[in-house]
């Protein structure tokens, strides 16, 4: 039977903590070891204590804290070199190697049992060791734009910092185990797994950033040491199923037509030039050539600007669109440029017009303001071909292009590529 570490009771395995102070272990097992027991066996719950404090202390001194079904193996082995060099003797080996695996109190687990049935993988020092503070968000927004290559303002650190403060948020909310090392954030994620793969790879990026920023700025030798264990987790394998889709031509006229001018707008942007969230929410009139009927976007990550062609359907858009506008306005007109308040925006159309997931080939896509760039590529490959495509996505190399936005068209193709013989 499994229990939760602080009512005891059974608990579903997803819900029992990874991680605990070594005085609550030791309090939680007492607890567990003294309930409903007879008077007699009190002096053998103490005794078994003892010794299990005498493990736990070994696992912080020698295992980082860190415990597993090969540690008490190694505890062995560790009194036994204890006795061959006379620091103890044989019978105090023995002492200290009981109620391990069983204790001789009915119905209740040796401590090994106990510790693997709660899932307790991390054994820490005191809460004052922790590596959270509420006052780290500001310092490692700063950080993060000094670190930037980019010379203009982006909301990159602010995006990242939101990820952090909700893995951070998650610890204190969530986990025994207030630090932050490579265990919680693999916790973190997997209570994340919902998501996809994409998301929680930028999800480990931005924790990563965070280790770096704490390895360089703190005092505290230990919490550097857990947190340069996040820096060895390795990304999640992405498979090849087909995570983004097109929306087809049926739905868009019908967001179309129930569109507003801003929606509207955006519509164009995304479905006739392929632009991104950020690109068209930072568009000001200014980057407008309405002579050279093109317009110019900062590239992704780069202190550069593109300039792209105008589609003729866009072009009348945006003309009737910014009548009146001055040069430095923001054309959409948010009252911030953080691109969640554009993506939320046209989740809540998509909401409304229940376009919000779309079925494909038996299985359902979450569809969102990206998949109009998905539209556009989708439509372009057939019309410019991928080299074409790559550039006006703006993409640094057309492997990008070929990784996140042929899979689609691909499968489409291969549904088609016979059906002329059936006609």
């Amino acid at each position: 039977m499994k229990y939760q570490i602080n009512s005891m009771k059974p608990l579903p395995s997803n819900e029992i903590k990874e991680g605990m102070y070594i005085d609550s272990i030791i309090k939680e097992y007492k607890n567990y070891l003294l309930l409903e027991i007879n008077d007699e066996k009190v002096n053998t719950a103490y005794k078994a204590l003892t010794v299990f404090r005498n493990f736990l202390d070994y696992i912080l001194r020698f295992r980082e804290g860190r415990f597993s079904k090969i540690s008490f193996e190694k505890y062995s082995e560790y009194l036994v070199d204890l006795v061959d060099k006379n620091e103890i003797s044989t019978s105090k080996k023995a002492f200290k190697r009981m109620y391990a695996r069983r204790i001789a109190i009915e119905g209740k687990a040796g401590y090994l049992r106990w510790m693997l049935d709660n899932n307790i993988n991390q054994v820490l020092v005191s809460p004052k060791n922790k590596l959270l503070s509420n006052k780290w968000d500001d310092n490692f927004k700063l950080w993060l734009a000094s670190k930037s290559k980019l010379k203009r303002t982006t909301n990159y650190p602010i995006y990242i910092s939101n990820i952090v403060n909700n893995y951070i948020k998650w610890i204190y909310n969530t986990s025994d185990l207030q630090i932050i090392n490579d265990i919680t954030v693999n916790q973190f994620l997997r209570n994340n797994a919902h998501l996809k793969t994409s998301t929680l790879n930028l999800y480990l990026k931005a924790i990563k950033r965070f280790a770096d920023f704490y390895i360089e700025n703190s005092e505290d030798e230990k919490g550097k040491i857990e947190a340069k264990k996040i820096l060895k987790l390795n990304e999640f394998e992405t498979n090849n199923s087909i995570e983004r889709i097109r929306i087809d031509t049926t739905i868009i006229n019908r967001l179309y037509r129930n569109a507003n001018d801003k929606i509207d707008l955006i519509l164009h942007l995304g479905v006739d030039l392929g632009l991104r969230a950020s690109s068209m929410i930072n568009l000001q009139l200014k980057d407008i050539d309405w002579e050279r009927k093109k317009i110019s976007i900062w590239l992704k990550g780069r202190n550069e600007k593109e300039s792209l062609p105008i589609p003729k359907n866009l072009f009348d858009v945006l003309d009737r669109y910014c009548i009146g506008m001055e040069l430095e306005q923001f054309v959409l007109g948010f009252s911030t440029q953080n691109s969640s308040s554009i993506s939320k925006y046209f989740s809540d159309f998509l909401i409304r017009n229940d376009v919000k997931v779309i079925e494909k080939e038996g299985d359902l896509y979450s569809i969102s303001l990206h998949n109009l760039r998905h539209t556009f590529a989708y439509n372009s490959l057939d019309k410019y071909g991928l080299i074409m495509t790559s550039k006006l996505l703006c993409h640094s190399s057309v492997e990008i292009t070929q990784k996140h936005y042929l899979k689609d068209k691909l499968r489409d193709e291969m549904n088609l590529i016979f059906s002329d013989q059936y006609k």
